[in-house]
């Protein structure tokens, strides 16, 4: 028995391209018309204008499939009422760091969903700032959203945080932050300039942000309109002090000084000239000024000052937090957002800790405690400078 598709097999003639076509077709709709030896209309030659209306109709039925199954998985796969389990602290507070001093601006986020942890969970900052002035060509005052560098978790390693547990997250207030009102070194002014050159005046009228070779009088190197985070000063990863003398740079403010002590001494010997040499920079002033640091003269009143606007040129300061994170389960992408003003933050304080050891280890080691996830109590750092009396009550 020959098996063909061909109404006469022993003809050994080919089917004609028509009745193929149709065969086709109905192989990959799955019609079921028959075979092309059965007495159906489909398959005849003449037949032409059936095949290409069921062709067409077939090519729609398959394109209103697959949007009727894209729209649903689309609107299955939509993830942002996944944003809504991401909890945020009613209230941000900003304190002085224990130790140093240095102003630290913080909030807390979590996750509530802990069974399906988010996939690389990472936070963002800005500050966003309405300038008092208007445009006197187009009349409008242009919006500005400044980035804000991120201490903990660390953004140069991209900010990604746990969310499945509180986190604390940390914005230092250091002289490149758009929060600081003494921004870009303005607090490092007279930084160990003795009194050879300029008297006992200080210069106070010097504008600080805008040097052509990079350098402030104050010897810290100007961000150029780059958004710099002292931090990677202090830690050796990018050079921030710049001699005024001899344009050497580096990293920490105790190199510095060791440089100028040295250069001072082989000046002294080789009988250099004092004017324009080291020989006019006061280390003492240098070392005491560069690491206690101006900052941490910056009150609460005029730092809460500038945030709400109550200083020139800029309205009040909204800080928009940005958590962007994928959630597991249909791998899309969504973003939670929260933001503060003046309002949520409440000075000298810090949150307390609400992630804590569970008594029953029959269930698990920690437990979250939401009683507490929006608490914060007063600090007092070891500091003469604290912004606020110690006081251990709790509050939210």
């Amino acid at each position: 028995m020959e098996c063909s598709l061909h109404p006469y097999p022993e003809s050994g003639e080919s089917i004609p391209f028509g009745t193929a076509f149709a065969f086709s077709l109905e192989t990959a709709t799955t019609v079921g018309y028959g075979l092309p030896v059965s007495s159906s209309a489909f398959f005849e030659p003449a037949c032409d204008g059936i095949r290409a209306v069921i062709y067409f109709q077939m090519v729609l039925s398959m394109m209103f499939q697959a949007f009727l199954f894209s729209f649903f998985y689309g609107r299955l796969g939509r993830c942002e009422s996944r944003g809504v389990q991401v909890l945020f602290s009613n209230k941000a507070t900003l304190r002085r760091r224990k130790g140093d001093g240095r102003w630290v601006f913080e909030f807390r986020v979590y996750d509530s969903d802990p069974r399906h942890p988010l996939v690389e969970a990472h936070v963002r900052l800005y500050a966003i700032r309405q300038p008092r002035k208007v445009d006197k060509v187009y009349n409008v005052r242009p919006v500005t959203v400044e980035p804000l560098r991120l201490w903990k978790p660390n953004d140069d390693l991209g900010g990604v945080l746990l969310a499945s547990v509180p986190t604390v997250v940390s914005h230092h207030v250091d002289i490149h932050s758009a929060l600081n009102p003494r921004r870009r070194g303005i607090y490092y002014e007279d930084l160990g300039r003795s009194s050879v050159r300029h008297g006992d005046q200080v210069q106070t009228d010097l504008n600080l942000d805008e040097h052509v070779d990079g350098v402030s009088p104050d010897f810290s190197l100007s961000s150029c309109g780059m958004n710099l985070r002292e931090l990677d000063s202090a830690t050796g990863s990018r050079d921030g002090l710049r001699c005024d003398v001899c344009g050497e740079t580096y990293n920490t403010r105790d190199n510095l000084a060791k440089h100028i002590t040295f250069q001072k001494l082989l000046e002294k010997h080789d009988g250099v000239p004092v004017i324009g040499s080291h020989q006019e920079l006061d280390v003492d002033t240098v070392l005491q000024n560069c690491s206690k640091g101006r900052d941490k003269e910056l009150s609460s009143k005029e730092l809460s000052g500038f945030i709400a606007g109550e200083t020139e040129p800029y309205n009040a300061i909204e800080i928009l937090v940005v958590l962007e994170a994928i959630e597991p389960l249909m791998s899309g992408t969504f973003q939670s957002m929260q933001s503060y003003t003046i309002e949520d933050i409440e000075f000298g304080a810090e949150f307390v800790h609400c992630f804590v050891a569970n008594d029953d280890r029959s269930q698990c080691a920690a437990k979250m405690d939401f009683d507490l996830f929006h608490k914060t109590k007063r600090v007092s750092p070891e500091s003469k400078l604290s912004a606020v009396p110690e006081n251990d009550e709790s509050h939210d």
